[in-house]
C-alpha cells in the first residue's frame, strides 16, 4: 500500500541581485514549487510483541508461549519474528529474515526445528572487535555502550566486511518451534544455547 502526500508551496520568494553595477536594483522571483512526499512502508499486523528476561548460559534454554490467530489482515500468512543477542560480540544478534518465520502452512501450524531460518546479523551501532576478546563486548566492557559508534546499518554478518570469522549459527543456538495441545493456534518456542563445544562458547 501506498500514500502520497502532496504539498504544495506557492509563492517562494527568491531574491537575487542585478548584475547591473550602477543600479544595484533587487528583483523579486517568486514560483510554485510541488514537493511529493511519499509513504512506501507495507502495512503489517502485528498480534504480540514481548521480551523475555535472562541470560541463557551454554547448555540452557528459555522458552515463550504465544497465540497466533486469527489472522486479520485478508491474504496475510502469519509468522514469527525473534532477536537474541550474540554476546560475545559488540553488537551482533541471531534473528530471522525481515519476512520472518512462517507458523501456517495450508492452515495446518509449522513445528520442528527451525534454525536454518536464523541468521547471524551486525546491528551496525559499534565498531566489531574480535569475537570473544574485544574489550568493549558484554562480558568484558565495563559498561553499556562503551565501543566505538559505527553508524552503519543492519547487514549479515556474512556480508559486513570485519575480517573475523564467527561460528555458524547451529553450533551456537537452536531455535524449536512447538504446536501447543487444546488449541488451533498456539505455539510454544524453545530457544537452546549449544555452543558449549562451539569454537566461540557464549
Amino acid at each position: 500500500m501506498k500514500k502520497s502526500l502532496l504539498y504544495t508551496l506557492p509563492w517562494v520568494l527568491l531574491m537575487a541581485c542585478s548584475d547591473d553595477d550602477e543600479g544595484g536594483m533587487i528583483l523579486p522571483i517568486s514560483a510554485d514549487f510541488t514537493v511529493r512526499i511519499e509513504n512506501v512502508n507495507q502495512p503489517k499486523s502485528f498480534f504480540a510483541s514481548g521480551a523475555v528476561p535472562g541470560l541463557v548460559m551454554p547448555g540452557m534454554e528459555q522458552e515463550f508461549t504465544f497465540d497466533a490467530g486469527p489472522v486479520t489482515l485478508p491474504g496475510a500468512v502469519t509468522k514469527l519474528s525473534l532477536v537474541t543477542m550474540f554476546v560475545q560480540s559488540n553488537d551482533l544478534f541471531f534473528a530471522p529474515g525481515e519476512e520472518g518465520i512462517t507458523l501456517f502452512d495450508g492452515g495446518n501450524r509449522v513445528t520442528g526445528n527451525v534454525t536454518d531460518q536464523i541468521d547471524l546479523w551486525d546491528a551496525g551501532t559499534e565498531v566489531n572487535e574480535e569475537p570473544g576478546s574485544g574489550p568493549n563486548q558484554a562480558p568484558r566492557q565495563s559498561g553499556p555502550a562503551t565501543g566505538d559508534d559505527e553508524n552503519g546499518t543492519v547487514v549479515l554478518v556474512s556480508g559486513n566486511g570485519d575480517g573475523f570469522t564467527y561460528p555458524a549459527v547451529s553450533e551456537v543456538i537452536e531455535v524449536i518451534i512447538e504446536a501447543l495441545p487444546d488449541t488451533e493456534t498456539g505455539f510454544k518456542v524453545v530457544v537452546r544455547n549449544v555452543s558449549g563445544n562451539a569454537s566461540l562458547p557464549t
